[in-house]
């Protein structure tokens, strides 16, 4: 099995916690300049970091603790199988989170704000949200419908 399909969410929090650093200095710079938005620099960097990296580290946790050899577990493996379901029950739980405070807890304004979003206003960060979240709800029935045996991809 390849490296990257057996440690991908693993790598995923790696990569989340790079981003994290270069966020970190991107709002640093910028409350340097813009000095009323320091206020809520550190909740804003704490919560990009949690969302990019708790999510990942359950994820790797289910897969390792499950056995599974790729992160498309998710995928091929029943719902009855207790990683299996916590794994997809991160997955709609970090959704609706993520969905909350976009929509309901001013988040979008504030990624606008930090200029951590290239959607360059509240609208486009909703709209991106919004399209990323059908995405993500119809990859995920679409993989679990047809993708019962994905085996092939390791061939």
């Amino acid at each position: 099995m390849p490296f990257i399909l057996k440690f991908f969410w693993a790598l995923a929090v790696l990569v989340g916690i790079v981003n994290y650093a270069i966020i970190r200095r991107r709002v640093t710079k910028l409350v340097d300049e813009k000095q009323e938005l320091a206020d809520g620099a550190d909740q804003i960097l704490l919560g990009y970091l949690l969302f990019n990296t708790v999510p990942y580290a359950l994820l790797a946790l289910a897969q390792f603790a499950g056995g599974y050899l790729h992160p498309f577990f998710i995928f091929t493996q029943s719902l009855t199988e207790p990683f299996v379901l916590v794994s997809v029950a991160v997955l709609i739980v970090w959704w609706i989170l993520l969905a909350y405070w976009i929509y309901w807890k001013d988040g979008a304004r504030k990624l606008v704000a930090y200029e951590l979003v290239q959607a360059g206003n509240e609208v486009g960060v909703k709209l991106v949200l919004g399209l990323a979240l059908v995405g993500g709800v119809a990859g995920l029935l679409f993989g679990r419908m047809f993708f019962p045996d994905i085996t092939w991809l390791f061939k």
